[in-house]
């Protein structure tokens, strides 16, 4: 194992690696895979292979080129993950904003900010797309699945082109 803590206040350029707690309030380039037991970004974290962590706070801007897995991941700012990757957790939380080129696999996902992906696969999946900080970046301020799977849906505000449960409620 690496460096166990990496706390950076201002920017940084890392080749990857594995550490106990890494916490970004600055600028921070990663150039190759990232894993944390805990990783908090109230900055800006641009991540060009995949990101790993036990605990993922996003309050800052986070954008990956690679996969995204974590046990529980709270976005309150924006996290963007490109070129047909995916996020796989246990429970997602999102009042903020989640942009992914590919899907988003989780047991539990509970937003009231706004979620873009190609699919969504879960247990229990509640997404009430509401305005925040960040509803400049949405011209219909509504949230975008093509596909959404799960036990128990719960929309509102949500644009999907197919939804399958169990038990499910569409909202506006």
């Amino acid at each position: 194992m690496g460096i166990q803590n990496l706390s950076i206040d201002g920017t940084a350029k890392i080749s990857g690696g594995e550490y106990g707690t890494v916490r970004v309030d600055g600028i921070a380039t990663c150039e190759g895979d990232l894993k944390a037991d805990s990783l908090s970004i109230d900055g800006i974290l641009r991540c060009r292979g995949a990101l790993a962590a036990g605990t993922l706070e996003c309050d800052g801007l986070a954008t990956v080129r690679g996969n995204v897995s974590a046990k529980s991941i709270e976005v309150d700012g924006l996290m963007k993950v490109t070129e047909g990757s995916r996020i796989e957790a246990e429970e997602i939380g999102c009042d903020g904003v989640i942009k992914v080129s590919g899907e988003i696999t989780a047991d539990r996902i509970v937003a009231d900010g706004f979620v873009n992906a190609r699919e969504i696969t879960g247990d229990s999946i509640v997404i009430r797309s509401r305005r925040n900080v960040f509803q400049g970046l949405f011209r219909s301020y509504r949230s975008h699945i093509e596909l959404i799977e799960a036990t128990t849906v719960d929309l509102r505000s949500v644009v999907a082109r197919e939804v399958n449960g169990r038990d499910v409620r569409i909202g506006r």
